[in-house]
């Protein structure tokens, strides 16, 4: 097979159409009147394929030769600008326009496979978000495109990897569904749920403290000398949790009241300035110290369980960002927060609630288990076969 592969450059088997140009004025958000066609836009473009949920629609008879603009089923773009080099194939089963910020590929079908040639782009992602243009808006450089050299076996050879490889998306694209309503649900309970018992304010029943005041300069991006403790800061907040991979590190020996100033496993935190409503629990199995613009939410454990009240703040969310003090840098006080409410049912309900949504959390978050690690392991494989079946 060696010998009869030989490597030829994209624009020897390949013709590129810019897309259409549309300005705002002939964009609409819907298909009122039933005779619009969808446009796809940078945006659409996901790592996962074309989001087809907030298309944008255009009326086809205000434009020349549209028909120049057409993706059609299993057909390949590429993002020109802003995501340069992304790609996807419109697997929506429809035909849809493109927008001029987006190429579509037009192969030579009598030499390369057209899903063979997708998943050598997909291998070459990181490649082709560096052939751009240097200036103030970068865009694709479609003539560095041309020049990129792609393996080409047989095309009965071809065909056997394409439709190997697809075996793997077609499991990643159940598993992703899968995950999907599994996460849809675990919303529908978590709402669901969270309903019933008294209705207290946290002040009533909650410690409410905000963390340290610390100058950038004191904050260490290393722990070299193993001497330093781990520091949150706001943006460290991340999906409910904490993002330990950009922690900063303080010197501890000058502060005086420690408890107050750390956030031990089981804690709860919500910032307070600038994300401020933004929420996560310590899954951690250490403390760390945190940050002013944080607040720390501790609880009377004898009839208040922890993480039944983060998940009560959690359904309540958006609300919480809504209560916050408007203004160049949004501010949630210590008096807004002390006077949400959340349903407080016994104390044997609420630890029910908890272990319960922890297992369905689980399910769907945690990337060492469940399916977010299937997939994982899943799109592993995939990149391992692409990478060696294509060269």
């Amino acid at each position: 097979m060696e010998k009869k592969t030989k490597w030829v450059e994209l624009g020897e088997i390949c013709e590129f159409q810019v897309g259409l140009p549309v300005s705002l004025k002939d964009q609409f958000k819907e298909n009122l009147n039933g005779y619009l066609q969808p446009l796809i836009k940078i945006g659409n473009m996901q790592e996962t394929g074309i989001n087809i949920d907030d298309l944008t629609w255009i009326d086809p008879v205000s434009f020349k030769k549209i028909k120049n603009f057409v993706v059609y089923p299993e057909e390949i773009l590429i993002a020109k600008d802003a995501t340069i080099g992304r790609v996807v194939l419109n697997n929506t089963g429809r035909k849809l326009y493109f927008s001029q910020h987006i190429y579509k590929f037009k192969p030579n079908l009598e030499v390369v496979n057209q899903k063979y040639l997708f998943y050598f782009l997909l291998m070459k992602q990181k490649t082709l978000a560096t052939l751009k243009t240097v200036g103030p808006i970068p865009a694709l450089e479609l003539t560095r495109l041309k020049k990129l050299k792609i393996p080409l076996p047989p095309l009965k050879q071809q065909e056997k990897i394409a439709k190997w490889l697809e075996t793997f998306s077609s499991l990643e694209r159940q598993l992703e569904r899968q995950l999907e309503r599994h996460k849809t649900q675990y919303r529908y309970y978590l709402n669901r749920l969270m309903r019933g018992g008294q209705m207290i304010e946290l002040g009533n029943v909650c410690n409410i403290k905000t963390g340290l005041s610390i100058s950038e300069k004191d904050i260490f991006k290393e722990n070299v000398d193993n001497n330093l403790c781990p520091f949150i800061k706001i943006g460290d907040l991340n999906n409910f949790g904490i993002n330990i991979k950009k922690l900063g590190y303080i010197k501890p020996r000058y502060i005086n009241n420690f408890n107050d100033f750390t956030v031990k496993p089981g804690d709860i935190m919500i910032g307070r300035v600038g994300s401020a409503g933004k929420l996560a629990f310590n899954d951690l199995s250490y403390f760390l110290f945190f940050s002013e613009n944080i607040y720390k939410i501790t609880t009377n454990k004898s009839f208040v369980d922890q993480k039944y009240l983060f998940y009560s703040l959690a359904v309540k969310q958006q609300k919480i960002i809504k209560t916050k003090t408007l203004g160049p840098i949004s501010i949630l006080t210590l008096t807004q927060i002390k006077k949400l409410q959340v349903p407080l049912p016994s104390l044997e309900k609420q630890e029910k609630i908890a272990n319960w949504l922890d297992r369905f959390r689980e399910l769907t978050e945690n990337i060492s288990k469940g399916l977010p690690k299937e997939i994982l392991l899943l799109k592993q494989q995939s990149r391992y076969y692409r990478e060696k079946l294509i060269n």
